[in-house]
């Protein structure tokens, strides 16, 4: 590649966009103008609105008001309550109670007991008043707070008496009273919002030029003369690449700092009071904001190359906005995982893409990030991003996507076309997706109601042949795809063979230490997933080996096969490339099987099995792969106490001998898979 060109490509782009005053305004003057005007606005309307419901009038229903004591219903009435008391019309019931909760003719209703004064008198009853609110009126649920303020001064007024009247020091009651100490740094709650909005601006900067430079050049006409200026196509892709990163990092940082100074005036904006002691100035220092620039980099660059891909496979602006509306979407939702009460980084969560990042910024802002997990996330977020930018160069060098008319046919999900004339016709890549998508939800709603108790078994039996095997299988027919293509129903190799075998028994071995070191990461439930899926492995072999070989290891080999290494697979390889294919499938394999215990070796094998069918150009090697993977989960279940007798396992684990031979084994079959042929 010659960086001369990829940096000549890279300033042509940004001296274009410089050019257009409404790219500039959007991207960089509208983000500076916004943030603070949002946050000020959005705090003042806040405040207001909360001061307007405190100083509101709220009125309250009191049953036998006229019999409550004289102190208490001071209290109530109170100048800084705002509470007007009424007495409860009698013949009151519940239903009623609500209905005028609900229209707003009362905020509250006070159940005290009927003989509350002469109850209070004594030291050896407790009364119990009961508030009727509703929580979901505002105004309620002010005039609830408003009752317990008062009642909560009233009782504190009541024991001072009490304690008076028997020359009592106030310590006989509050013999101990908490103290607290926050050490988090000033500003750590806010600094939650603050992550997340970084990462959605980060996404956000990289919308505007990505479709300007990709399906924005197709409309305008002018991507032609580029393709015929003397650069290849991958130097094209780079500096394309590169101009909007270049576009999106600048219009992150520039957000950081809009963000920044609004944040740390935000205890003046709010006014002071609780809630802005709590919430403070979000703080930086040094080392921090450079751990989080760093971070920046790889996640700015990963939605870059994201948005620019899918821009290009865009013919028109209107066209490349409704695409990335998705990834938005779904970019939205990884990130606001970040606000989840309780959710903490670790090594698996740093390599989800995007909430690793976001909970990452939201921990640096909160002091509790370890080093390690900084540089986890940034080498997880750099190989996605290499992905995503290969994914580009890909696109660049495909003469159909570069090429295609306005008027081309959109996402079609009911119609198969070929990419070229005389190849045969096989799922794209949104049918392909849109199988897999349905599959997962086939499963997830259907599936889990067939396998309840006491009908697991013929539930299960159900869900592979009705819900995984049968839909790619009609759902083919009806695109009139060519089946032997699209499920590569062809002989195999005897070496392909062999590397099923091989990696069958290596796998389902290594498989025992991925569960265990997803327990470890994740938690003492994974662990108790695990042990119902091995009960139910026992209970499946309790029947006899012949109906436990047909339900776990034949019937998942053909159904599961038929849908991830056949449909899906055809229809993501021949979308996306090989490794894109590999790793969704594999990702859709794991998840679809709705076990989080055994999630890990599950993707792990759907890669083995997806790079054996493209390698080998059969799906039989995989259905064998399958088959024996399986089937030697039922041996072992079934047998462990001989294996454990042999030295092979040991408390349920292989011995260090038997993982040993399990490695080489999935090693070498691995040589022979990729030193078959690629389809």
């Amino acid at each position: 590649m010659n960086f001369a060109n990829v940096l000549t490509v890279v300033k042509k782009e940004l001296l274009d966009v410089s050019r257009d005053r409404r790219a500039v305004f959007v991207m960089i003057v509208l983000p500076l103008l916004l943030y603070p005007l949002m946050t000020i606005g959005f705090t003042q309307a806040s405040l207001i609105q909360v001061r307007t419901l405190e100083k509101r009038q709220a009125t309250v229903w009191v049953r036998d008001l006229e019999r409550q004591p004289l102190d208490l219903v001071k209290k109530l009435t109170d100048e800084q309550h705002h509470l007007v008391l009424k007495p409860e019309p009698s013949g009151i019931d519940e239903a009623t109670e609500a209905s005028v909760l609900a229209r707003g003719e009362v905020q509250a209703i006070l159940h005290p007991p009927q003989r509350l004064g002469d109850q209070v008198a004594t030291i050896e009853t407790t009364s119990h008043v009961e508030i009727v609110f509703n929580g979901g009126v505002d105004s309620s649920m002010t005039a609830r707070t408003h009752l317990v303020e008062a009642i909560t001064e009233w009782r504190h007024s009541l024991v001072q008496r009490r304690l008076e009247e028997r020359s009592l020091p106030p310590s006989f009651v509050d013999p101990v009273e908490p103290s607290f100490r926050d050490v988090a740094p000033k500003g750590a709650i806010l600094g939650r919002i603050l992550a997340f909005i970084l990462v959605v601006s980060s996404l956000m900067g990289a919308f505007y030029p990505a479709i300007d430079l990709g399906a924005g050049e197709k409309e305008r006409g002018t991507l032609e003369t580029l393709l015929l200026a003397p650069a290849e196509r991958v130097e094209i892709a780079a500096g394309k690449f590169g101009a909007v990163f270049v576009i999106a990092l600048a219009n992150a940082l520039l957000n950081i700092c809009s963000l920044g100074v609004t944040f740390a005036h935000f205890s003046s904006l709010a006014g002071g009071g609780e809630l802005a002691e709590r919430l403070g100035s979000v703080t930086v220092t040094l080392d921090i904001g450079a751990a989080m620039l760093v971070v920046l980099v790889p996640l700015v660059a990963l939605f870059s190359a994201l948005t620019l891909a899918i821009s290009t496979m865009a013919t028109s602006y209107k066209e490349g906005t409704s695409y990335l509306q998705p990834l938005g979407i779904v970019a939205m939702l990884l990130s606001a995982v970040s606000t989840l009460p309780g959710i903490e980084l670790s090594t698996p969560v740093c390599l989800v893409p995007v909430t690793g990042a976001a909970i990452l910024f939201k921990e640096l802002l909160g002091g509790t990030a370890h080093g390690s997990h900084v540089l986890v996330v940034i080498i997880a977020h750099a190989a996605y991003a290499a992905i995503a930018i290969r994914w580009v160069a890909q696109l660049y060098g495909t003469e159909e996507v570069l090429v295609r008319p306005a008027a081309a046919a959109g996402l079609d999900l009911l119609r198969a076309t070929p990419r070229k004339a005389g190849e045969p016709l096989v799922p794209s890549l949104p049918q392909a997706v849109v199988a897999g998508v349905m599959a997962l939800l086939l499963v997830w709603f259907a599936g889990q109601k067939l396998q309840q108790p006491p009908h697991t078994l013929d539930g299960l039996v159900l869900t592979l042949v009705f819900l995984v095997g049968l839909p790619p299988l009609i759902y083919a027919r009806g695109l009139k795809l060519d089946l032997i293509e699209t499920f590569r129903l062809r002989a195999p190799r005897w070496t392909a063979l062999l590397a099923a075998l091989l990696i069958a028994v290596g796998g389902q071995i290594i498989a025992h230490d991925i569960a265990n070191l997803q327990a470890r990461f994740m938690g003492e439930p994974l662990e108790q997933e695990k042990q119902a899926w091995l009960r139910l492995l026992q209970d499946v072999f309790d029947r006899g080996p012949i109906f436990a070989l047909a339900l776990i290891a034949a019937l998942p080999a053909v159904c599961e096969e038929i849908l991830f290494r056949g449909f899906i697979l055809t229809g993501l390889r021949s979308g996306a490339g090989a490794w894109v294919a590999v790793i969704v499938s594999a990702l859709l394999f794991g998840v679809t099987h709705l076990d989080p215990s055994r999630m890990g070796a599950v993707t792990a094998l759907g890669a083995a099995l997806a790079l054996l069918a493209l390698r080998s150009r059969s799906i039989v090697p995989c259905m064998l792969c399958h088959f024996a993977h399986n089937g030697l989960a039922l041996v072992i279940v079934s047998h462990l106490k001989e294996l454990e007798a042999a030295n092979l396992f040991a408390n349920g684990q292989p011995t260090w001998i038997l993982r040993g031979s399990a490695i080489f084994a999935l090693a070498v079959g691995l040589g022979l898979v990729f030193s078959e042929r690629e389809n």
